[in-house]
């Protein structure tokens, strides 16, 4: 069922693309998913929640394949890609990460003058070096 619910929302953009203006247009998708029910075999709310939760997946799937790929993550994980992921690999332009937020404020840290102190010490430590280097007997 799950292969042929996901050709039939394929082949009907205006029930994932977000970009569409008929997107917006209840009794259009309505209509779209009478179809797609009609082609599956089932009735459209079985189809609707179906699409939910393999929509869901295929998100959760593409942040964990996200995460998979991070620097420092190993490659120990294992990570086995789910069977549906080429197939709704059509959803990957209309999946849009939300922006985050916290409650806890940003805060800036001041320009680290540490690094200005280890500059100094170098420099002055190579000057020294150049300088005992230069007396005879410097260097054994």
């Amino acid at each position: 069922m799950e292969d042929k619910l996901i050709i039939a929302v394929a082949n009907v953009p205006v029930l994932y693309d977000c970009t569409l203006f008929t997107y917006r247009d209840l009794n259009r998708r309505n209509q779209a998913w009478r179809e797609v029910a009609e082609t599956v075999g089932e009735t459209d709310n079985v189809c609707k929640k179906r699409w939910k939760s393999l929509r869901d997946r295929f998100r959760k799937e593409k942040n964990m394949e996200k995460e998979a790929k991070r620097s420092g993550a190993g490659s120990a994980g294992g990570y086995k890609p789910w069977r549906f992921m080429a197939v709704m690999g059509f959803l990957t332009p209309f999946i849009i990460d939300r922006e985050t937020s916290s409650n806890v404020p940003r805060q800036t840290l001041p320009p680290s003058t540490l690094v200005a102190e280890d500059e100094s010490q170098v420099d002055s430590e190579s000057a020294s070096q150049s300088a005992s280097s230069s007396q005879p007997g410097g260097e054994c």
